[in-house]
């Protein structure tokens, strides 16, 4: 596969190698590729519970506000593991 990256993301490859933090460029490019398509597995998986709120919301299955926080809390630390939510 041939690439043509701006500059800017070519400079960037290029710091990230110096720095030792990746052995290649293509590790470097590898990583981002990873990155990204774990942001669009977040992403669709975000649009999927958008949807199922509307979907509910159109079946009238509605909450108040607290009920909302508290599941959108729930889902976060079971994503993401127990948070100290200062409030």
């Amino acid at each position: 596969m041939n690439v043509t990256l701006t500059p800017e993301i070519e400079a960037a490859v290029h710091r990230l190698v110096k720095t030792g933090r990746y052995a290649s460029e293509a590790d470097a490019l590898a990583a981002a590729v990873r990155r990204l398509e774990e942001d669009e597995r977040i992403v669709a998986a975000a649009r999927r519970k958008i949807q199922d709120g509307a979907d509910a919301a159109d079946r009238g299955e509605l909450h108040t506000l607290d009920e909302a926080v508290a599941i959108l809390k729930r889902d976060h630390e079971e994503q993401f593991g127990p948070q100290d939510w200062g409030v």
